[in-house]
């Protein structure tokens, strides 16, 4: 009886070890499944999306309305932006209407500008408390900045479906490109003004957002919300990126201003050198002395590494803004700046950083492991 006891009790020790070594592997190797399992999910929607393409090659030739060779390889696709009929309460494309009403309202004397990060994790989402940053994110920091244009980056189908039911959002803001797979991080406009066009720019995982949008009394500005190659080793390519979206602009803002807000992912002060004339970037003139760092590698998975302070130089996430010709060409000044063909002139005034403190000052929880950027202008016509 003894013998027997101690076999099993043996047995059971034994059975206890091969299962903490399942449970060990498990562990280890699930993540990896999931992150396989995610890239063949993306590689076999690519596939079933070029057959899809291949078919309908017509329609795509109508719907692409490529620049001229020498504007760069990339693609202008043409896409609808979308409000909320109360009627019927559903997103519903915009039509005409809209845009005539745009025109005929009185143009407002400031504007707000932001631009946001917020990042996205397509697995693990519940480990990075994805549910608890989001309802923050929309109902708290974004909806208590008053901004008439917000451009985010990274946005998922999950969040993109939170800001539609978010009822500031639904109040009184367009969106941009709403439809289409969203399971894969893009970027999104929200802006107060109606579009008189918006193209989305084919390049990379995320690519751009590009659209004018009209002030009112007809003054038009084209806002470019984009993020480019977010490795260190893709500098050229974020060269290329950022040199094609400035052809683009110049080709198609012929009439207005122009803003390009986003995550540049700029690695080092060489890539300062991108940023070519007439764009300016707006934080060191506006907050001399300032950092103005909008990425923290020492906040990992959102929480502050247990040592770190939570700062890291590197601000990838900018705004340009196109200054274009003085009004006084006796002047050396940038500021204000006025537009040959413009009915405006467009100042920018001053500049913050958003989302900067943590949610939660218990778990050191923040909203994302970037800080937005908000830029406000003076607006005033020419009579």
């Amino acid at each position: 009886m003894p013998d027997a006891l101690l076999c099993k009790q043996r047995f059971l020790r034994w059975c206890s070890r091969k299962l903490f070594q399942l449970l060990s592997l498990f562990c280890c190797v699930c993540p990896l499944l999931l992150s396989i399992l995610y890239k063949f999910q993306l590689f076999a929607g690519k596939f079933k999306k070029g057959a899809l393409d291949l078919k309908s090659s017509r329609a795509t030739q109508i719907v692409v309305n490529p620049l001229p060779p020498k504007q760069g390889s990339s693609l202008f696709i043409k896409i609808p932006y979308y409000y909320f009929d109360t009627r019927t309460q559903h997103w519903l494309a915009a039509s005409l209407s809209h845009l005539r009403q745009a025109q005929r309202a009185t143009a407002p004397e400031a504007l707000r500008v932001v631009t946001y990060n917020v990042t996205y994790k397509p697995y693990f989402g519940w480990f990075f408390l994805d549910s608890t940053r989001w309802e923050y994110i929309i109902n708290v920091l974004l909806s208590s900045l008053n901004a008439d244009v917000i451009c985010l980056n990274e946005v998922c189908d999950k969040l993109l479906e939170r800001i539609k039911s978010a009822a500031w959002v639904k109040k009184g803001y367009y969106l941009s490109e709403i439809e289409g797979d969203w399971k894969k991080k893009k970027n999104l406009i929200i802006s107060r003004f109606a579009f008189a066009r918006l193209y989305k720019e084919v390049y990379g995982r995320q690519g751009a957002v590009s659209g004018c949008i009209i002030l009112g009394e007809a003054v038009p500005l084209w806002i470019c919300c984009c993020c480019l190659g977010d490795k260190p080793s893709e500098t050229q390519k974020r060269k290329a990126q950022l040199d094609n979206l400035y052809q683009k602009l110049e080709y198609v803002s012929t009439e207005g201003f122009s803003i390009i807000l986003g995550c540049l992912n700029f690695y080092s002060e060489k890539e300062e050198a991108n940023i070519q004339s007439p764009y300016i970037d707006l934080w060191p003139h506006l907050c001399k002395g300032q950092n103005g760092h909008t990425y923290s590698r020492g906040i990992y998975g959102f929480l502050k590494w247990p040592g770190s302070d939570g700062t890291k130089k590197l601000r990838p996430d900018r705004i340009l803004f196109n200054y274009n010709p003085c009004l006084d060409q006796s002047k050396d000044e940038r500021f204000p700046a006025h537009h040959p063909a413009s009915k405006c002139i467009i100042e920018p005034v001053s500049m913050f950083l958003f989302g900067n403190e943590p949610i939660s000052s218990i778990l050191d929880l923040y909203a994302s492991n970037h800080y937005g950027l908000a830029a406000d202008f003076k607006v005033k016509l020419i009579q």
